[in-house]
């Protein structure tokens, strides 16, 4: 009996930490992507093409359809966590850090950038990082 109780607490622990490592993910990406959401909205909105607020808006839906799946413990929440993040960190280099090259593009490069901004791209930055380590760690969990 004592084998499997300890076999179920450890199934618990797995599960927990495999939630935490999530909810660790959301909180670092709505942190950095906010904050660079927010510098976009108040001071870049006139300068931002229409496809990027378009890839803009999506990711917010896909964060929010993200959080549901995580809150309901989806078993694709830890790969939808690593996706989410990888696609936003190509798509934060694409369109700020290379040359002008399409409808996305918004290179950030001899533009008048100010110190604001560039932070806001870090922390954006991190915050992709962060959740892609999250959920790729939470993937690891259950295994």
């Amino acid at each position: 009996m004592e084998a499997v109780s300890s076999h179920t607490n450890e199934s618990a622990t797995v599960g927990e930490r495999r939630k935490r490592l999530l909810f660790i993910g959301i909180l670092g990406y709505l942190f950095g992507y906010g904050t660079h959401s927010v510098v976009h909205c108040v001071s870049l909105m006139h300068m931002t093409p229409m496809p990027t607020i378009i890839a803009g808006s999506l990711a917010w839906l896909l964060f929010v359809l993200l959080v549901v799946a995580v809150r309901r413990g989806h078993r694709l929440a830890a790969q939808a966590e690593v996706f989410l993040g990888g696609v936003t960190l190509a798509g934060l280099f694409a369109v700020h850090l290379l040359p002008d090259w399409g409808p996305f593009s918004m290179p950030w490069w001899n533009s008048g950038t100010t110190v604001v901004m560039w932070l806001s791209l870090t922390a954006a930055t991190i915050g992709s990082v962060i959740m892609i380590i999250a959920g790729w760690q939470a993937r690891t969990a259950v295994r």
